[in-house]
This record gives C-alpha cells, structure tokens and sequence, in this order.
C-alpha cells in the first residue's frame, strides 16, 4: 500500500485533534459533578449520605447515592437522574438484610416491586405501573406461606382473588370487577363461614354466617362495612335466639331474645348498643319472669347460657348486684356456686355437682378480683390464682370484609351471638372502689441524679401509698442547694446561692398495666422555701450574709408512668417487694412571695438581679424517680 503525504497529514491532525479533545474535555465532563458526604457526628466518624450532585445553578442529584443508618449499615443504594431517583433501588432493614426492591422509571415506581419482612421472608410482591398496582400480585405470612393472591388492574382487584391460612388450606374467595363481587370465607375444614356481596371492596347488601357443623349463625343486611337493618342470630339448630336492628353497626331500637323453645325470653329497645328503659323478662313457658328498668338502675337479673339454659340470677340495686345470686351449670342446670352481694361485693362459692366446695373468691359484680382457692374433688387445696382482666374494653368491630380490601389480609373479628347480659353500668369512680386482697404498697422513691443537674440541682425525695392500679397517695419532699456540694463559705464574695426545701401531697389516678407501664394522671399541692444568700464585704470589710426568702405556693397537674411488677400473690411468702420506676412531667401556677432582707441597697439588689420576682409564675415539673416497693 502508497501513503501519500495527504494520507499521512491528515492521520497526523486527526490524532493531534483526538489528544486535544481527550485532554480538554475529561476535566470538563468531571467537573459536571462532585460528591458529598454528610455525617451523622461532627468528628465525621459515622457516614449517613454519600451522593453526586450536579455544578449546574440550582444544582440537583445525578448518579449514584447511597444512604446509611447510625450503625453503618446501608439503609438504601440506588442513582438519581436529574433530581430524580431512576433506575434499580434497594432498601435494608438496620440488620442489613432487603427490605425493598424495584425499579423507579420517570420519578415513579414501575416493574415488579418486591418487599420483605425483617426476617428475611418475602412480605408481598407485584407489578407497579405509575405507582398503580396492576397484573398480578402475591402477599405472604411472615413464615413464607402464601396469605392470599390476585390480579389488579388500576389498583381495583379483579377476577378471581384468593385467601390461604398460614398452613395452605383455602380461607377465603372473591370473585370481583372493579372491586365489586361475591366474597366467601372458610373455615380450616372447608366448610363455609361467611358470605356477602362486595361494592367498593366493603360488604354490602344481604349477608350469611355459618357455624362450622354448616348450619346458618346469622344474617341481615350491611352497608359500606357494617351492619345496617333487620339482623337475625340462629343457634348450632337454626332456632332463632336473637333478632333486633343496627344502624351504622350498631344495635339501635327493639331487639328481642328467645328461649330454645321459641319463647320470647327477653326484649326491649337498646340505644348505642346498650340497652336502655324497661327491659320485659319471660319464662320459657311464656309466663311473666319479671322486668329490668335500665333507666333507675334497678330489678331482677337473669342470664343464661348460649345453650338457653339459666347462668346466673340475682337482684340488682343503684347499678350494683345485691343480694342473694345463684349461678348454675350449663350442661344439666344445677346450682354451680352462689354468692351475697352488699354494694356489689361479696363472696362466691363454686361447688362441684355433688355440693363439695369447687372454689371461693372475692367478686365485684360480675368480675372476680383478688386470691382466688380452688379446690379438689376431695376437698384438698388445689391452688391459688389471681383474677387478671387484660384489655377490658371489647373488640366492636364487626366488618367482614373491609380489612380484606383495604390491607389485603382477613384479619377478622366475629361478635358473638349470645343472649344479652343486662347488667348495669357502674356509676361509681372505680378509682375510689377497694378490691379485696387487692395488692398495697408503700413506695419509697429518690432521684440523686437531681444532684447534679445545672440549672437547680435538687435531692426529690418521695412516700407513697400505693392501691393496685388505681389510686396513689405521695408525700414529697425536695431539698434544694445551688450549688449543691459546695459549702457556703467557700462561695465567692458576690454571688448568689440557694438553699431550700419544698413539701407537697400528690393524688395520683392509675390506669391498668399494660406494655408501657401504668399510665396516671396526677395533682399536687406543694409549699416551697428558698432562701436566696451571698457573701458580701460591708464598709468596714466586714464578711456579711445577705438573704432574701423567697416562699412559693404552688398547684400542679401532671401525667406519668410508673413500672411496677406486683408480686406474685399465688405464692404467700412473696411479700412483693420490688423495685420501680416512676417518670411524670407537667405544668403548675404557682403564687409567689419574695422578700429581701435588707433596703436602699442598691449594689445588693444587683447581685440577686437574676432571681425571678413576679408573684404569679408557670412552673415546669419533669422527674424521675427510683423506687422501692414493700
């Protein structure tokens, strides 16, 4: 091959240009970004960000970032694109392990989209398009078993859609378009539990419930979740026992309650779900039982068991049981126990069919409270127990289908169908209400870490009586010193100190245990007493103490929380002696008398110039207390 000297000019400049262009433009290209780094700490130990941003004016996110909790882990990676998050993203829990994926297309979710449970077991799992859900979507149990499955099409459901239990068998079945269809649920055996009508992912129309055994529980109308209308309750033999109205879910107007033999047993108007005005009772012959005025609070009470059988009878007066009651058995009817109440507290004694004692415990009402003694067939102690009630207040909803749509799981409730208790609501401040052999305490209570704070370090000192979750009665006393470890004489000239005390009574309101501790409200009355001092020089250089009183009266009220474990009363010899923790906070007014020792002292007032002088102040109350039970 010839190489002209064209040829070989023209190959020269080419390169020549290529090397220019390589040189000039890879700066330029890296300057169009520059990355950032922020911390979580000032010492730039711990990375929280690190991302690219753009030199453009204003500037904004492009390429990869990358985001990390405290301990390190990464939290997410993926790559904006002009501002915008574009392409594959992952999320992680703080153990590192997935918690989301998928993919971001035009600054909105697109693709498949999967998202996991801390373990790291697939949560659920679809087709994103535009952040709509559509095709086909999966969501499963924490174990991995799947929960239910069906197909979406601009976020509505359609066709077929299925629930599983957590072992695979079949729960539940909705044939839908556009969230509209026929919804059935199941049993474990596969016998039918519920159906319905759906509009608008919500039961609607006509609706059934099943026992197990196939025959009909219930039914009547329901609109956009609740029941709505006429309702019928049917026992295991499809023998009416209960019939009334709802309005928006709940019992409204006349209801009615049946004997197994189709006798009227009781009926009356319920207002709110309770009932309400004069409720008529009857025997199952049809013959008048009695009646029960739920407006004075007084009458007869009659209960029975789901089988129609007689539970309980008894007198009620002023809302309370009064009186002889006597319970029976639900199987054959005879007498299971019988109780005397005085001001709706007495003492129930359970015996086996055969008249031998069964048990015996203290009962407020309907609810056993205190030691409990159960007893063998042969009349031997077969132990102790305490009567706990946990989250009293019942469950009310009574949605089939609502948590179906709207979180894709059928976490069901289903509101049981017996005759009606007609007890009456207490009136009375529980608070005040003693329990038998409930659990005292005096509490002792410190906080020396008080000592130490900056601002006005103090030693909180505390006595209460304490009445198992329900009432407090405290004693405080603080001692007040600023500074606190520093003796008064070692004090510069010209400064001002403080030296003081408070007293006061608090009354504190316990909720119920629970998870987070008992919560309670509170009021205190306290009386404090300072003494602001200084170390002064007079004209004859002289060393002087100066001292202003300064007396506070003072009103609080507070909310707080106090962490007690109560003994174990099953074993005796425990005597409950625990330790306890007491955190509260909250506002008072407080009227206020300052009074200097001394007048026409100018350069005295100028030292005490920063102690608050108004006669009425706000005060902020904030304490931790550790405590001693016995």
């Amino acid at each position: 091959m010839i190489i002209t000297d064209s040829q070989t000019v023209n190959s020269t400049l080419l390169a020549i240009v290529s090397i220019w262009l390589m040189l000039f433009l890879c700066p330029v290209l890296k300057a169009q970004t520059k990355q950032v780094i922020t911390y979580y700490d000032k010492g730039k130990e711990h990375v929280k960000e690190k991302y690219t941003i753009s030199n453009t004016k204003p500037p904004y996110l492009q390429g990869p970032y990358e985001n990390y909790y405290a301990n390190g882990k990464v939290r997410s990676r993926g790559t904006y694109k002009k501002g915008v998050p574009d392409g594959n993203w992952t999320y992680y829990y703080e153990n590192g392990k997935l918690k989301i994926k998928g993919n971001w297309q035009n600054s909105r979710k697109n693709g498949i989209w999967s998202y996991y449970y801390e373990n790291g077991n697939l949560q659920m799992e679809g087709t994103l398009q535009n952040e709509i859900r559509t095709n086909q979507w999966s969501y499963y149990y924490e174990s991995g078993a799947l929960k239910n499955r069906g197909t979406y099409i601009n976020d509505q459901k359609e066709g077929l859609w299925e629930y599983f239990y957590e072992d695979g068998k079949k729960k539940a079945e909705a044939t839908l378009n556009n969230d509209n269809g026929w919804y059935r649920e199941f049993y474990a055996s596969g016998n039918i539990r519920m159906q319905g009508l759906l509009t608008n992912g919500k039961s609607d129309s006509l609706w059934s419930y099943y026992y197990e055994n196939g025959k009909l529980k219930a039914k009547g109308p329901e609109k956009e979740g609740v029941r709505e209308g006429l309702w019928h309750f049917y026992d295991e033999n499809e023998k009416l026992i209960q019939e009334g109205e709802y309005k928006d879910g709940i019992q409204e107007g006349k209801w009615k309650y049946y004997h197994p033999n189709g006798a009227i047993a009781a009926e009356g108007k319920k207002s709110g779900g309770k009932e309400e005005g004069i409720w008529n009772l009857f025997y199952a012959n049809g013959t008048t039982r009695g009646a029960l005025n739920h407006t004075q609070q007084d009458g007869n009470y009659i209960e029975y068991h789901e089988n129609g059988k007689l539970k309980a009878k008894g007198s009620i007066r002023n809302g309370l049981y009064e009186g002889e009651w006597q319970y029976f058995y639900e199987d054959d009817g005879t007498l299971e126990g019988h109780c005397v109440f005085v001001d709706g507290k007495g003492l129930y004694k359970g015996i086996y069919k055969d008249g031998k004692p069964r048990m015996e415990g203290h009962l407020e009402n309907d609810k056993r409270v205190g030691l409990w003694t159960l007893y063998k067939p042969d009349g031997g102690v077969a132990g102790y127990y305490e009567a706990f009630y946990e989250n009293e207040i019942p469950v009310a909803s009574i949605n089939p289908t609502d948590s179906v749509i709207i979180t894709d799981t059928i976490t069901r409730v289903n509101q049981p169908y017996n005759k009606p208790s007609l007890r009456l609501p207490k009136k009375h401040n529980w608070h005040f209400i003693s329990k038998p052999n409930e659990y005292r305490a005096f509490i002792v209570g410190i906080n020396p870490l008080a000592m130490f704070w900056q601002s006005n370090p103090s030693l909180p000192l505390s006595f209460e009586y304490y009445m198992h979750e329900r009432l407090g009665y405290e004693f405080t006393a603080t001692i007040y010193r600023n500074p606190f470890f520093t003796s008064n004489d070692n004090i510069a000239d010209n400064v001002e100190y403080s030296r003081g005390f408070s007293i006061g009574i608090k009354q504190k309101f316990y909720q119920p245990d629970g998870n987070l501790g008992m919560l309670y409200i509170a009021h205190e009355i306290r009386f404090s007493g300072i003494n602001h001092q200084a170390n002064v020089q007079d004209i004859n250089s002289s060393y002087l103490v100066i001292q202003a009183d300064e007396n506070r009266y003072e009103y609080s009220f507070m909310v707080g929380d106090r962490f007690l474990q109560d003994p174990s009363r099953t074993n005796k010899k425990n005597k409950g002696n625990r330790f306890t923790l007491d955190g509260f906070a909250g506002l008072g007014i407080a009227y206020r008398h300052y009074n200097p020792q001394w007048s026409n002292k100018p350069e005295w007032d100028t030292i005490f110039k920063n102690v608050p002088k108004s006669k009425l102040l706000l005060t902020l109350r904030l304490g931790i207390m550790l405590g001693y039970a016995f």
